[in-house]
């Protein structure tokens, strides 16, 4: 209509003819309903343009003819360096489907909004984000410059960075924070130079744990704030993850306090209940490694039976464990069945509804699986391991063992064979770099399965490697799988060789079997 303004209100509300209060980051409409809440974001155009000196005359004279040159190539550069993170942006957060429901209120990469704040008042915060955007675009668009220009990016993001963690004025800022959560990410993005062996894995280690140290400088209290609840959720998934690999409990992110004073003023997502789930997992990852050993030296009596008794505490941990994931699994399937109107639907099962409300539920499910794959396996390890001490023993604590009745459900295969069946949805083009960058933790963990279990040969094997060379996307990805699992494993290895890759995976689940 002629003279009537275009309307600013968010996609949704446009979508739905909603009158929207344009609040930000999310509106009324959008809170209202619990999901995702995005604005169009207006697309800038620079450029360059040279301008004629018989127009116009400088009110001074400039004597220095290079200093006119610097200040023209500054302005290109800034120009391009904001037109390079624009494009970052676009390349990095999924596409959604319009008519998508959301369920459980998760919203992908939940650390953005945090971030594009930070930038506009933490200069060392946008160079972060600047060689993030320059790595990943330089190696999606082979752009040799733009890599390079990254790796300088990357060196003065972090010289700056340090140099904020000396300053006690800004160590446990939320700028800190995020500049920290940036230089992990750029670790994954990242292109070794030609001939050095890869470190990104152990590089981006280092980062997660310096985030955690942070992080527990700063507080649960400073977890609550707006911008510091978005990093602290970020930061406690990393530190998990990197947990759950390296089989290191972070004790403080599962104590009371770090699950329950961050969320005074928020409401928990599935996310977050889930990963009040996987915290759990490190831990008992650390017992098991513990008693493998123990199994390894137990040569008599009292020793067995002290071996039989952890391992009893142990088995009774994994199996409450697997039960509340369990609970998750069916609370998650009843909120997508109210979501498309069925009130009971016994067929439907997480792998079938993996894809249909987003790009953060699916990243959200696949960890789930990953969590149950990297639980479950070792469950039946740890049983069968006190099973035969129990075998060469008499002793009255086998009693406590033969009470142990490991449920049929904590079975990891079906778990793996859902990574490997859904692994190409990581790298679709609509799920932009984002969806790429959440497959390494569940493929490494499906590839170490099927590696540590002699299916070199199976389809599912065959769709993780197919996935994985698909595009550049998931070369970036590859690479730094392969280191990651290299750092992982206690003798190290090359995963691309099979026989080596067999050898690390299976240290990786038993220690003892080197």
């Amino acid at each position: 209509m002629v003279g009537v303004p275009r309307s600013r209100g968010c996609i949704n509300c446009k979508r739905k003819k909603k009158g929207c209060d344009l609040a930000q980051p999310t509106c009324g409409q959008c809170a209202k309903l619990r999901i995702e809440c995005t604005y169009k974001q207006r697309v800038w155009t620079f450029i360059n343009e040279q301008v004629s000196t018989d127009e116009f005359q400088p009110a001074v004279k400039v004597t220095e003819r290079t200093a006119i040159i610097l200040q023209h190539r500054s302005f290109s550069r800034t120009a391009l360096e904001i037109q390079v993170v624009d494009q970052f942006w676009k390349i990095y957060l999924p596409r959604d489907d319009p008519n998508t429901v959301y369920i459980g209120a998760i919203v992908k990469a939940p650390w953005k909004r945090a971030v594009q704040a930070i930038c506009l008042q933490d200069r060392w915060v946008l160079i972060a984000l600047q060689a993030c955007a320059f790595m990943s675009l330089g190696r999606l668009q082979r752009n040799r410059h733009y890599v390079q220009y990254g790796r300088q990016l990357y060196g003065r993001a972090l010289r700056e960075t340090n140099n904020a963690i000396r300053d006690p004025a800004r160590a446990q800022s939320d700028g800190t924070l995020a500049s920290c959560k940036l230089l992990g990410m750029y670790e994954s993005f990242r292109l070794e130079e030609d001939g050095r062996p890869s470190t990104q894995g152990n590089d981006w280690r280092q980062h997660v744990e310096g985030t955690c140290r942070i992080v527990e400088l700063r507080g649960p209290e400073m977890a609550a704030s707006d911008y510091g609840h978005d990093l602290y959720t970020d930061a406690r998934f990393a530190a998990t993850s990197s947990g759950i690999t390296q089989k290191r409990p972070a004790n403080f992110f599962s104590s009371s306090a770090w699950t329950t004073v961050p969320w005074t003023k928020h409401s928990k997502t599935l996310r977050d209940e889930l990963l009040d789930l996987m915290a759990g997992l490190p831990g008992i990852l650390h017992q098991q490694e513990a008693l493998y050993a123990e199994v390894s030296n137990a040569t008599d009596g009292a020793t067995m039976t002290k071996v039989i008794k952890d391992g009893v505490d142990v088995l009774k941990q994994c199996i409450s464990l697997g039960a509340r994931l369990q609970t998750w699994e069916e609370k998650t399937m009843d909120l997508a069945r109210e979501a498309r109107g069925e009130n009971e639907n016994d067929t439907l099962t997480l792998f079938h509804i993996s894809k249909d409300h987003g790009f953060a539920f699916f990243h959200l499910i696949t960890q789930f699986w990953t969590v149950c794959l990297i639980l479950h396996g070792p469950t039946w390890l740890t049983y069968w391991k006190l099973l035969h001490v129990a075998q060469s023993t008499t002793f009255p604590a086998t009693k406590d063992l033969s009470q142990i009745d490991i449920p049929f459900w904590m079975n990891p295969q079906p778990f793996a064979s859902n990574i490997s069946h859904q692994a190409s949805h990581f790298f679709s083009e609509e799920a932009g770099l984002w969806g790429s960058s959440t497959a390494s933790f569940p493929m490494g963990a499906a590839l170490h399965y099927y590696a540590a279990t002699g299916g070199f040969k199976t389809p599912e094997m065959r769709m993780l490697k197919a996935a994985l060379g698909s595009s550049p996307k998931a070369n970036m990805v590859s690479g730094f799988l392969r280191s990651m699992a290299s750092s992982a494993a206690p003798q190290g290895g090359d995963p691309k060789i099979p026989v080596q890759h067999e050898k690390m995976a299976t240290s990786w689940f038993d220690s003892t079997s080197r």
